[in-house]
């Protein structure tokens, strides 16, 4: 927990590691967080969706593209 100005809190990379793999993201679905600051956990999803799911068919690489992640600050 590192506070950054403006009571702003990043939390640590491991920590986003852990709740995405517990959350386990998958094709198709959308991923939503409404206070992503600088889109952290967004990007680990996308990331664990990519490496778990190697194979997308197109209509999935679209989705994840385009619609499958959202982020409100």
């Amino acid at each position: 927990d590192t506070k950054s100005g403006a009571g702003q809190y990043f939390t640590p990379r491991p920590v986003i590691d852990a709740v995405v793999a517990c959350v386990r993201p998958a094709p198709g679905e959308v991923v939503l967080d409404p206070a992503c600051g600088t889109g952290g956990f967004l990007l680990a999803a996308h990331d664990y969706i990519r490496k778990h799911h190697p194979r997308l068919r197109p209509a999935q690489r679209r989705h994840l593209q385009n619609d499958a992640i959202r982020g409100v600050e």
